[in-house]
């Protein structure tokens, strides 16, 4: 006779008595039933025996209710992810769990799952209107919908709920009359007696009997008693026949003597003292059901009336928090957002706008959490515009971080999401719009890892969107600045393919549209930021075609927006980044035209706001390659003065910080680019000096990174240039003279 092994998957404190009573039916010699208590190590139960188990079964018993369990730990995660590596492909829903622990399914969730990866029979059970469940069953929104979704999931791999019940009865029949069946008939219970021959009318008969005979003896209605002795079953399985009628006269005792105890005022209001009144009177005549009933109604009056002043609160500090934006107290607009995303954690647009405040004061692990909290609420409730704009958030938080793999996956999963619903709804300009910015975020990552073709496609894509848009509603702000940056991408992406011409043209017309938009918001000193880095970017273009005059007076321009704009706003970490960049380019074209003095203090004055910045974040990957800059910077004015020794303490500070970061990401091949200019300027120090070997050390570490990245990318022609230019410094290292060719 073959044996079988089932797993029985339920949430103990919503089904314990379901699960032990069809797990007593279907223990026998030739069948083995287990749950999850068989497997807790500790305080909860991990992953890696749950897999054990369920992976050598027969079939698992999956029962969902409205609590979803505890959730499971990340090294149970990591486990099931390290020893599964096509886990997420088998089911991509739990993607981003093993990536970011968003969602996080409860381990009776993950039973399900692992039933489906390892295409276990999967019996999935729901309870029907009406069921009784355990006295430690709650009933909480966040767990609800959580369990909506996993139906859904599960619904998407064809496992279905193919069973409702409303008692123990209807349980069991269900299992024997599932897939299971032929399992249960191998391992001898061959028929539906054989499953309830303890289940006969005999012990109903009794059951009847004693209850009319303590219902007698005590005064009170037989019918009242029932739900106790049911609950006697439910709750304590160990219980002996003979202890029930003990236990039951037990209970009606209890019961009155909690009646006739005198109500202690609770200073709750005359309305909450009459209903507690009522319920102890109903308990006078032990009926218990009906005291339930008076004080169920009531909660749901007062649990109504809670929701209405939740939602009264949350208005209210929406508003609080938007003044306090505009105070800039930021500090106190988190805390308003904190509050009430406590109170209702499925407002999506509140968990965003936390991100963007983290954001604002240069917290990026802060903002992460928030953006992926976002993320998370908006798939689990399904709200396709809040997950594009949370998708938008994280990969910008992603991209100052410096992880372009993974904010090249959410930019790319936010462009789907909206190229989706424009699909279905073409003439949608709300989604229309989350496309085009969708589509400009991902081009400047595309751009950042030097995929320029395909940035410049998908740039030209986002900017056609926007003109088309404008057309019909010219006077809409958003759009305008949306047409704008757009364009301001495009220029980008086409200097760096070397053509200035067409870029200068973009520069041109972003710098047109950010006057015209800042002309339409004059108050908004926002709006001077997108002036300030047109000028930056015109500047960047003249000075690389020699017109030094102009490209200086652009950057000096754009200095002085950016110093406003931080006295303004102090705590604002974007524009105390921008002014260091501002620094930065004014100095360079100070020493292009050789004033020596004003180009070291400049870049001083950007590598002081750089360190103010890290102490905030030391982690913070973009300030940290500013830094790099200016020390890079600094290095050029020393070696123009000729003091060698600290051009070379410069350029070696800029190469400790590039080697860091380019090691941290070996996949972003702009930190791969930048640390071979770094060796590169470290060399040249070197060779002026006469230490050739050392200078050849770095040049061929230099030319062994540039043939990596050539390899990996083999139509970059800045890549072939850079190589060549090693090349020949290496071949001709020995007593070369590089004072024209630096």
């Amino acid at each position: 006779m073959a044996h079988v092994r089932l797993f029985i998957s339920c949430v103990s404190k919503e089904f314990l008595s379901y699960r032990e009573a069809l797990r007593n039916l279907l223990q026998r010699p030739d069948v083995t039933v287990q749950v999850q208590e068989d497997f807790i190590v500790g305080v909860l139960p991990t992953l890696d025996k749950l897999d054990d188990y369920i992976r050598n079964c027969d079939g698992v018993i999956h029962i969902v209710g409205d609590m979803t369990g505890a959730p499971a730990l990340r090294p149970s995660i990591d486990l099931i992810a390290e020893r599964y590596p096509d886990f997420g492909t088998s089911i991509p829903e739990l993607a981003p769990t093993f990536r970011t622990g968003i969602p996080a399914p409860s381990y009776t969730q993950w039973e399900a799952y692992l039933a489906i990866y390892h295409r276990k029979a999967l019996l999935i059970a729901k309870p029907a209107e009406g069921a009784k469940r355990e006295m430690t069953h709650v009933r909480e929104a966040a767990q609800q919908a959580a369990q909506r979704d996993h139906l859904v999931l599960l619904q998407s791999h064809e496992r279905f709920a193919e069973v409702t019940f409303l008692e123990n009865k209807d349980l069991a029949l269900a299992v024997y009359r599932s897939p299971l069946h032929g399992a249960l008939i191998r391992a001898g219970v061959e028929t539906i007696d054989a499953l309830f021959k303890t289940a006969d009318i005999a012990a109903e008969r009794r059951h009847n009997e004693l209850l009319e005979a303590i219902g007698r003896e005590k005064g009170v209605d037989p019918k009242d008693l029932i739900s106790i002795l049911e609950n006697l079953g439910h709750q304590g399985p160990g219980i002996a026949p003979s202890d029930i009628p003990r236990l039951l006269r037990e209970s009606i005792d209890a019961i009155r003597d909690v009646a006739e105890q005198p109500l202690v005022r609770s200073n709750s209001g005359e309305d909450i003292e009459c209903v507690r009144q009522k319920s102890r009177d109903a308990l006078q005549e032990a009926k218990t059901d009906q005291a339930l009933a008076i004080l169920s109604r009531q909660l749901d009056l007062e649990r109504d009336a809670m929701e209405g002043r939740k939602r009264r609160v949350i208005t209210l500090l929406r508003d609080r928090a938007d003044v306090e934006r505009l105070r800039y107290d930021y500090a106190a607009a988190r805390a308003s957002l904190q509050e009430i995303v406590r109170l209702d954690p499925d407002l999506v647009w509140s968990w965003i706008d936390l991100g963007r405040d983290w954001v604002t004061v240069g917290s990026l692990a802060d903002a992460g959490s928030a953006f992926q909290a976002a993320l998370a609420t908006a798939r689990r409730t399904g709200q396709p515009d809040e997950e594009n704009a949370a998708l938008n958030g994280l990969g910008d938080v992603l991209v100052a971080q410096g992880n372009l793999a993974e904010s090249l996956i959410a930019f790319r999963d936010s462009v789907k999401i909206a190229e989706t619903f424009v699909e279905n709804n073409p003439n949608n300009a709300d989604w229309l719009r989350n496309l085009s910015v969708s589509q400009h975020k991902l081009a400047l990552v595309l751009r950042d890892r030097g995929d320029l073709a395909a940035a410049l496609d998908l740039a030209r894509k986002s900017s056609r969107i926007c003109d088309d848009l404008l057309k019909t509603d010219s006077g809409n702000i958003h759009l305008q600045q949306n047409a704008a940056s757009a364009l301001y991408i495009l220029g980008m992406i086409l200097f760096d393919q070397g053509n200035l011409p067409s870029a200068l043209e973009q520069f041109q017309e972003h710098k047109r549209r950010a006057d015209q938009i800042a002309s339409m918001d004059p108050k908004n000193l926002r709006r001077l930021r997108d002036q300030s880095i047109s000028l930056e970017r015109i500047g960047d273009i003249q000075l690389a075609q020699g017109l030094l005059a102009a490209a200086l007076k652009s950057q000096e321009q754009r200095l002085e927006i950016s110093t406003k704009l931080v006295e303004s706003d102090i705590e604002n970490v974007q524009w105390q980044r921008d002014l260091a960049v501002a620094n930065w380019k004014v100095g360079e074209v100070a020493l292009m035209l050789g004033d020596l003095p004003r180009a070291r203090t400049v870049f001083e004055s950007s590598l002081a706001i750089s360190d103010c910045l890290l102490t905030i974040d030391p982690n913070n990957v973009v300030w940290q390659r500013d830094k790099s800059v200016s020390l890079w910077k600094i290095g050029d004015v020393h070696a123009a003065q000729d003091d060698l020794t600290m051009a070379l303490k410069a350029y070696e500070a800029r190469l400790d910080i590039t080697e860091r970061l380019a090691e941290s990401d070996p996949s972003n091949f702009g930190w791969q680019r930048d640390l071979s200019a770094a060796f590169y300027y470290v060399a040249f120090v070197l060779l002026k000096q006469g230490d050739t070997r050392s200078a050849l050390e770095k040049l061929e570490s230099g030319r062994d990174l540039l043939e990596r990245l050539k390899k990996a990318d083999p139509t970059n022609a800045g890549y072939e240039r850079d190589l060549d230019f090693f090349r020949k410094l290496i071949s001709t290292a020995q007593g070369v003279d590089l004072s024209d060719t630096r």
